[in-house]
């Protein structure tokens, strides 16, 4: 697909056939990706992701039009490798969105992330608004005394806020102009404002989060937060299994919260922005000793996995699939 056969504007501004800004490879990319192939309104099951990197060579710090047809037509391949050749059942599932973004540049070289979203459209997944009295997940890797010990708590919520978030989406809108937010979410790690018993671990924050103190630094009064002295830091086996493995009442609150950050108006800051996709992770490993559990830094459910939102935009014309790709070959 050269990009001279598709967008010659984007956002209303007119391009010349080359040469074109970073920002331009990635505005143009994107927005014809998305308007070819992107069909959110067609998902109703389980979200797959592949993420690539592609470097494109500059001329006198620009691409040239060679350039960008150059890249559009590698990152064609790889989405479509993802979506015929990784996912599961490329008859019943359909591109979601395509994020492109500028990874490194420099005078002579550009390096371009591409972001494939890809969606089974068969319903053969199925995530509930909310968890039941059976739901026990662990909040990291390794507490094999919680339910479910095979599944990780933080991993249940994002399935269950990307699944029932993309529905309400119809088929002549696609997503675009998509950035991540990771980083900077209005409300992520704040405290719980309603919370009745503070400093206990459970709910304290409208994201989980828990600080303790290190046994190698004696200075520290392992019950006090030398910053909060009226918060206790840490919590012995008689607790621990309240705090780690994470039962129905705090897989909703977190669920709840977490939805309605992703949702907050301070988040939503651009024309027909709305949320789409959430990739939760825990930033490190959590150390159970004898009685006490220790750390130093904050342990949270980390969004910088990615925050991805878009803009809606209505369709010109009916999306199709990604071209078909030699599965036996890894893309060049």
């Amino acid at each position: 697909m050269s990009s001279k056969d598709k967008v010659l504007s984007v956002d209303g501004v007119s391009l010349r056939s080359g040469p074109y800004t970073d920002q331009e490879v990635v505005s143009i990319t994107e927005t014809n990706f998305n308007e070819t192939y992107g069909d959110p309104g067609n998902f109703d099951g389980e979200l797959f992701v592949g993420v690539d990197l592609i470097e494109v060579e500059k001329n006198q710090g620009t691409v040239s039009q060679a350039g960008l047809d150059s890249f559009q037509s590698k990152a064609l391949d790889y989405i479509s490798y993802h979506f015929h050749c990784e996912c599961p059942d490329p008859n019943n599932q359909v591109p979601i969105a395509y994020d492109i973004w500028v990874d490194s540049t420099s005078f002579d070289y550009l390096k371009l992330g591409v972001m494939s979203i890809v969606g089974t459209t068969n319903g053969n997944m199925s995530w509930p608004l909310s968890f039941g009295p059976n739901d026990e997940f662990p909040a990291a890797q390794g507490y094999s005394f919680c339910n479910n010990s095979n599944r990780l708590a933080f991993d249940e919520i994002e399935e269950h806020i990307n699944f029932n978030n993309l529905f309400g989406i119809d088929q002549n809108h696609y997503l675009t102009d998509i950035i991540d937010k990771g980083d900077g979410l209005y409300g992520w790690k704040d405290l719980n404002p309603n919370d009745v018993t503070p400093g206990d671990f459970i709910m304290d924050y409208r994201t989980y989060r828990v600080h303790c103190v290190d046994d190698g630094f004696p200075q520290d009064d392992c019950h006090t937060n030398p910053d909060d002295a009226a918060t206790s830091y840490c919590f012995d086996n008689a607790t621990k299994e309240q705090i780690l493995c994470l039962g129905q009442t705090d897989l909703n609150f977190y669920q709840n919260e977490i939805n309605d950050i992703l949702h907050d108006p301070q988040n939503l800051n651009r024309p027909n922005e709305i949320f789409l996709y959430l990739n939760m992770s825990f930033n490190g490993a959590l150390c159970i000793s004898h009685y006490y559990e220790y750390w130093r830094t904050d342990k949270i459910f980390d969004n910088k996995g990615g925050a991805l939102y878009g803009i809606l935009k209505e369709r010109p014309n009916s999306p199709v699939r990604p071209p078909m790709f030699n599965c036996s070959q890894w893309p060049k």
